[in-house]
């Protein structure tokens, strides 16, 4: 967080950057965890079927937001320009969000979250929440074509790799919050047979974030 030498953009996106897409990685867990471990492992229409569905559009909601924080403070750290409200800054943003790929895949996963939160919400047959999850996790996608440069050797093995990392590491993350969630609510019989399941989940999980982070 130390001032740049040149084009410092202010301790405001210094800090707030990186705390952004810290909420970035949480939400996006809680909501792509919460509903593949539905589909996974709870019964449709039960209390916590929809508790997981409810945390998914929750967590959907953050990082919708977080996604468009993270959006304007990268704008802000990469180019630095003066915040106004005068057009010439408006046209900055737009340029940065349409004509560049980082801001368009910010721009993508705010979108993919926002649609997200509207369906987790409003959904509850198994069909209707399967295309929800799909949306869910591409919402994730873009994130990992940031962390390899297109003009670098292996470059679609490293996209698949880190999109496999993410995922994983969400459904992993967003499953165990959701059981923390419904774990009080849940008679004994009831909960071991969703913990052997969220076993096999995060097993599962586990060897693809290894694999795909060697």
């Amino acid at each position: 967080a130390a001032p740049r030498l040149t084009s410092d953009p202010g301790a405001v996106v210094r800090w707030g950057l990186p705390v952004a897409k810290l909420l970035v990685n949480l939400s996006g867990a809680a909501m792509v965890g919460p509903l593949v471990f539905a589909l996974f492992a709870l019964a449709s229409g039960t209390k916590p079927f929809l508790t997981a569905l409810n945390l998914a559009s929750a967590g959907a909601a953050i990082l919708t937001v977080a996604s468009g924080t993270v959006t304007f403070l990268t704008f802000l750290s990469s180019f630095n320009p003066k915040v106004s409200l005068e057009a010439e800054f408006g046209a900055q943003l737009g340029r940065f969000l349409l004509d560049t790929e980082l801001g368009r895949s910010w721009l993508i996963t705010a979108i993919f979250a926002s649609v997200v939160t509207v369906l987790a919400f409003a959904v509850r047959g198994y069909g209707a929440v399967l295309v929800t999850t799909m949306l869910a996790i591409i919402s994730l996608i873009p994130m990992s074509t940031q962390g390899h440069s297109g003009e670098l050797a292996n470059h679609d093995a490293a996209v698949m790799s880190l999109t496999l990392h993410i995922v994983s590491a969400a459904v992993w993350l967003g499953g165990l919050t959701l059981l923390i969630v419904i774990r009080p609510g849940l008679p004994s019989s009831t909960l071991e047979d969703i913990l052997r399941r969220y076993s096999t989940l995060a097993l599962i999980a586990f060897v693809v974030v290894a694999v795909s982070g060697y």
